[in-house]
């Protein structure tokens, strides 16, 4: 890859890359079930009964460290997302949802990949960066989208 001319066509290729994100987004869902459905009939899920035209929520980040999905789930593992990967999520279509799924999923998620592909390589081909507070816990909060309570503090190094 000429990291100078970076073009789509190579950005298809940079799996583990595709992977991380994947794995960033299954770790860190933005939307924690911001998008409510109305149900059209009634459901029974086990001892659950949804009646007819309840409001049902999805949470998007629970899923994403659901056992029955993911091997490990409290692990950060990119490579659970390799082509090929025999993790019970692949068997799963409706297992990895940080942008929903099925018809009425985001229309933006494939331009989001090609732009945070896009963005962490032009990052890394400048900068090396280390945290500020080597102790530094991560603790995320809500307001619209799942955000970290306490600031990143990083420090950039020009390459």
């Amino acid at each position: 890859i000429n990291f100078d001319k970076i073009t789509t066509e190579d950005l298809a290729h940079l799996k583990y890359i595709d992977a991380f994100l994947k794995e960033v987004l299954r770790y860190f869902a933005p939307t924690i079930g911001l998008f409510p459905r109305r149900a059209t009939a009634t459901h029974k899920l086990g001892d659950l009964t949804i009646l007819k035209g309840s409001m049902v929520n999805v949470g998007f980040n629970i899923v994403g460290f659901n056992s029955n999905f993911f091997d490990q789930p409290y692990e950060f593992r990119p490579e659970r997302f390799f082509e090929g990967s025999t993790e019970k999520h692949t068997k799963y279509p409706y297992s990895f949802l940080s942008f929903s799924a099925g018809p009425r999923n985001c229309i933006g998620k494939y331009l989001s990949f090609i732009e945070g592909k896009t963005i962490l390589l032009n990052f890394l081909k400048r900068y090396s960066f280390k945290f500020s507070n080597p102790d530094y816990q991560l603790r995320n909060g809500l307001r619209f989208l799942q955000e970290p309570v306490d600031p990143i503090k990083v420090d950039l190094i020009k390459l």
